[in-house]
């Protein structure tokens, strides 16, 4: 009985461990999806800008 125990008392270490893995993982994922998204309005914002100077519309330029 011993054994079997330490055996799975092990596998429940690995499954914690492989779970706090998925969960950094997925935070990770999320924070780049953040970033990405961030750089993407920060960009539109940009050709808007852009386009704006293009037609004459920004008057403080």
């Amino acid at each position: 009985m011993g054994r079997n125990h330490d055996d799975e008392a092990a596998r429940a270490a690995e499954i914690r461990q492989q779970e706090a893995e998925e969960r950094r993982f997925q935070e990770e994922q999320e924070a780049e999806a953040q970033r990405l998204q961030e750089e993407s309005d920060r960009l539109k914002f940009i050709a808007g800008v852009a386009e704006a100077d293009l037609h004459g519309l920004n008057p403080d330029r």
